[in-house]
């Protein structure tokens, strides 16, 4: 395990994707445990939340090394400079002989200056040249070269990047665009809240509102909306807020363990669409 290879062997250099960071951070005793031999610790297979990353960093007394990249992308894009301070959503710059923008969701072929949300964009030697048998597919990915990543975020006037969520994960909200892992970070500052996944549903006033699919922390009780909605008071605006609240025993997850908000999706997608039985 990864704890007898630290703390007996002294092992210098652990790789893991979130699921595996997690595992480690509720795993009773585990700040006991000796982590002095770790000299680089890496997350990467999907996004950690930030509020995870600080206690994991905490616990073992390192930073850990992050940055983005795709399947399209080889997988590798970018990576946050080991000096720069760590702030929620920050990808970092691009690797030597990549580039990276953002551009206009509407217009893609427009970029646009720092600070503003568009999609994220990227071109170099190691960016695919399409999806197989796809032409449209793969017509609709490129824009003057880049490719559309799908992925939202924005760069700051030092030139880091951040990503804010996958384009299809937002919601709108009464109008308003509501990104899922912004929320997802709050909830995961909750001390009972294990893992996470906010996906949009229909909502009959708002078009769409956030739906909070919580895994509690072991011995942890479930709590209520209102008990939610006045944790995240002064962590989330009022447009951000989850109007629902599911408890599950588990969330769903890839081979890899990364989480799927997309069977999520599909399941309230059914839901949705089964004819409503008849009342007598």
């Amino acid at each position: 395990t990864l704890i007898r290879d630290v703390s007996e062997l002294k092992a210098t250099q652990f790789s893991g994707v979130p699921t595996m960071w997690v595992a480690l951070m509720n795993r009773p005793g585990v700040t006991e445990v000796d982590f002095s031999s770790l000299k680089s610790c890496v997350s990467g297979g999907a996004p950690l939340p930030f509020e995870i990353q600080a206690r994991i960093e905490q616990i073992v007394g390192t930073q850990l090394n992050n940055g983005w990249g795709m399947t399209e992308t080889g997988p590798a894009g970018s990576r946050v400079p080991f000096q720069v301070p760590r702030r929620p959503g920050l990808i970092g710059v691009p690797l030597p002989g990549l580039a990276m923008r953002i551009v206009s969701m509407e217009a893609p072929g427009r970029e646009l200056p720092a600070g503003e949300i568009g999609e994220i964009a990227i071109r170099g030697p190691n960016v695919f040249a399409g999806y197989l048998d796809d032409p449209a597919g793969t017509a609709a990915s490129f824009q003057d070269g880049w490719f559309l990543t799908g992925d939202i975020g924005r760069m700051d006037e030092s030139g880091l990047f951040e990503i804010v969520d996958r384009r299809k994960n937002m919601i709108i909200s009464s109008g308003f665009n509501v990104y899922p892992a912004a929320v997802e970070n709050a909830v995961y500052e909750h001390p009972s809240v294990e893992e996470v996944i906010v996906i949009g549903v229909p909502d009959a006033y708002r078009g769409q509102s956030a739906r909070a699919y919580i895994k509690l922390k072991p011995g942890a009780q479930p709590f209520t909306l209102d008990d939610l909605s006045a944790f995240l008071a002064e962590r989330l605006g009022r447009h951000e807020m989850p109007r629902s609240v599911e408890f599950r025993d588990a969330l769903p997850r890839s081979p890899v363990g990364k989480l799927l908000p997309k069977v999520l999706m599909e399941e309230v997608a059914a839901q949705a669409a089964a004819p409503v039985a008849a009342v007598h």
